[in-house]
């Protein structure tokens, strides 16, 4: 029985890949065949991750601190970094990038779960009173935001409706779908209208606020990829591209690790070289 359980999970899974990799193949994305099946492959192996860990969010993910705080000024670290998961995804999504960014000295950072299908309204009301609980445990005045996703969208809310920009540094998005994506009439909940596609271009600075978009032309989740682009010709110095991550794997990315590390650590918002 166990066996058969498996074998259909391990079936489905192989779907659900090809289905959403062969998405991208059809709106037309720039990524080479090559790229997409090497980002197919490493979604695989990020589902193979993800699943199990996922109940234990009650466990897992709640604070990731660097060894090297207590020897570096706060100007030195910067703000506390809230990390915010996408649709149907908790916390647990940040077992690597959380540590990763951590051993290159950002931090601390803190991971929060939140009922993503809910309305907009609520999951940004839910950032801001964790925001409001990192602020105060650390002593500090402002927080940055790592978000994925769904995440990156209740950030921009937050920030925009909510008075967020008073309480944010900067935002880092990863393979958030600014413009929507065409998978959206699959999600359920109050969360589905956020993720339809719409022509709103979006802003690298909502409210004030810097954001830098960490995005996958092989993204099989945000189709088209081009969606969570900050600008139509992501020349802006806002938008870090890969080629062959799929969106799982963004979280799970050496290259995406440094990619953060390193919007996080600028003294300005000028584009990255």
């Amino acid at each position: 029985m166990i066996g058969w359980i498996v074998a259909l999970s391990f079936t489905g899974t192989l779907l659900f890949i090809a289905v959403t990799f062969g998405a991208q193949v059809l709106v037309g994305t720039t990524a080479t065949w090559k790229q997409l099946l090497r980002a197919a492959f490493k979604e695989l192996l990020v589902f193979g991750i993800v699943t199990p860990v996922w109940p234990l969010f009650w466990l897992l993910g709640e604070v990731y601190r660097s060894s090297a705080e207590d020897v570096r000024t706060p100007e030195e670290r910067g703000p506390p970094v809230v990390l915010l998961h996408g649709y149907l995804m908790n916390r647990t999504n940040w077992i690597w990038l959380g540590p990763r960014l951590a051993s290159l000295g950002i931090g601390p950072l803190y991971g929060t779960s939140y009922f993503s299908p809910q309305s907009l309204d609520r999951s940004a009301e839910h950032l801001a009173r964790f925001v409001d609980d990192v602020r105060a445990r650390e002593g500090a005045e402002r927080v940055d935001i790592l978000a994925h996703s769904l995440g990156g969208v209740v950030a921009r809310h937050y920030i925009e409706h909510l008075g967020g920009a008073s309480r944010v540094r900067r935002v880092v998005t990863i393979a958030t779908p600014y413009r929507g994506t065409i998978w959206a009439w699959l999600v359920f909940g109050g969360a589905r209208s956020a993720l339809m596609r719409h022509a709103v271009e979006p802003t690298s600075h909502p409210g004030g606020v810097p954001f830098f978009s960490i995005w996958s032309r092989s993204d099989n989740i945000v189709v088209p990829a081009t969606s969570s682009a900050l600008a139509h010709d992501a020349t802006n110095g806002a938008d870090i591209i890969f080629d062959d991550i799929g969106h799982g794997a963004l979280l799970f990315s050496p290259r995406v690790a440094d990619a953060v590390a390193d919007c996080l650590r600028r003294r300005s918002d000028g584009p990255i070289r």
